[in-house]
């Protein structure tokens, strides 16, 4: 799993988002969680490091191979740079 703790779902997968859109990730909780570590779900290569202004902040994307990644968003630090091999458990 990708969080050492977490108080729940706050938007499941699948969910309609409007227009059409519909939630292609699960957003978990962290209330009471601040600066828990965030964990790489996959094996893969880090794909993006990035920070927006809007939207995720600081956040990381890790490439899982045959089309999957995921995406790690609203960190307040981030420990890979872009092109690093992660393992499945990984600190991100």
């Amino acid at each position: 799993l990708p969080l050492g703790g977490w108080s729940g779902i706050s938007d499941p997968f699948g969910i309609y988002r409007g227009a059409g859109r519909i939630h292609e990730g699960i957003d978990l909780t962290l209330w009471g969680y601040y600066h828990t570590p965030v964990y790489a779900a996959c094996e893969g290569v880090v794909s993006a490091v990035e920070w927006l202004t809007y939207s995720y902040g600081y956040h990381v994307i890790v490439d899982c191979g045959d089309g999957w990644t995921t995406l790690y968003a609203h960190m307040s630090d981030i420990v890979v740079t872009r092109g690093q091999r992660v393992t499945a458990g990984a600190q991100v």
